[in-house]
């Protein structure tokens, strides 16, 4: 923005509170700062809502759920970045606007089990192995998030370990994957490591014998390609678990992405239950309803574009 000289003030810890209207017409946002200060932000062209889904707020997920066996007292932590708290979603209500796929939460099976990061994951994703607290293995390891979250859900205390070897631990140095120190997850409890398949089990907490044989099984069907036990049909010359050191990444279900949302129109107006267009008030992103993740960057990217005439 200094580079191009965009005409853009950043206005950090100032949340909108609502919505500035000329009659029918929304005109900016009303926003209160940190200290107290409340601004009157105005717009010759309207106000954006582009903050994000709900994943974060405890309340609203359990609100809309229809899908997952939670109740009021289940901590419901969020893989996603602070601010998804659904106040952009809450503020298009006010103005009787319409939602969809409310009801459509993702879950994430690979949140750490201490503070719901994905970030601290060692191990492939995509090609591992999963056990339970026992040591046992309960699903196959390629299926979708739902499929995958729903049976980590009646494991064990709900959490899995994420199990790799020096061929798949997708450890670079002494760092994983997104740059997190190898050394801290282990001084702190979120990764295990050892040179023999005992000793992790050790670790874990699992019987030593029932985790050798869920890996030696393992290992026999990762190299045939087949899985009676569970129907994976995906495999890769690293599947086994077999070149040490081995590695546990205890892992857990947390909230992930939201794909419900604000209603729009083909020009990203945000459109209300009656279907006609709330004048001036636009949504991008996960805000709105289908975009979600990475997905809604290109809409976000487009809107951007159209903004500054890039």
């Amino acid at each position: 923005m200094e580079e191009n000289d965009y005409p853009v003030e950043i206005m950090l810890n100032t949340p909108a509170t609502e919505l500035l209207k000329e009659g029918d017409k929304v005109v900016g946002f009303k926003a209160v700062a940190e200290d107290g200060t409340t601004y009157n932000v105005r717009s010759a062209h309207g106000a954006l809502l582009a903050t994000g889904g709900f994943s974060g707020n405890p309340e609203m997920l359990r609100e809309y759920n229809e899908l997952w066996p939670w109740d009021e007292k289940t901590p419901l932590p969020t893989t996603n970045v602070y601010g998804h708290h659904g106040d952009g979603i809450k503020i298009a209500l006010d103005e009787g606007a319409e939602v969809a796929l409310m009801d459509s939460l993702m879950m994430f099976p690979f949140a750490d089990v201490k503070n719901g990061a994905d970030e601290t994951t060692v191990g492939s994703d995509t090609d591992c192995l999963l056990v339970n607290a026992k040591g046992e293995r309960f699903v196959d390891e390629t299926l979708d998030r739902y499929t995958m979250t729903a049976a980590l859900m009646e494991q064990p205390d709900e959490v899995l370990f994420l199990i790799s070897d020096k061929d798949t631990c997708r450890i670079e140095g002494d760092k994983n994957y997104y740059g997190r120190s190898i050394q801290r997850l282990l001084d702190q409890g979120q990764l295990y490591r050892a040179d023999t398949i005992e000793d992790l089990a050790k670790q874990m907490g699992a019987d030593a014998d029932t985790f050798k044989k869920t890996v030696e099984r393992y290992n026999e069907i990762a190299r045939a390609g087949e899985d009676p036990d569970f129907g994976r049909m995906i495999f890769t010359p690293d599947s086994p678990i077999e070149n040490p050191p081995f590695y546990a990444s205890p892992r857990t279900w947390a909230a992930h992405i939201t794909e419900g949302g604000v209603v729009t129109d083909d020009i990203s107006q945000v459109v209300r239950e009656d279907g006609i267009p709330i004048e001036g008030l636009y949504a991008a992103g996960e805000v709105t309803v289908g975009m979600s993740g990475v997905s809604s960057m290109a809409l976000g990217y487009v809107t951007g574009c159209g903004v500054f005439g890039a």
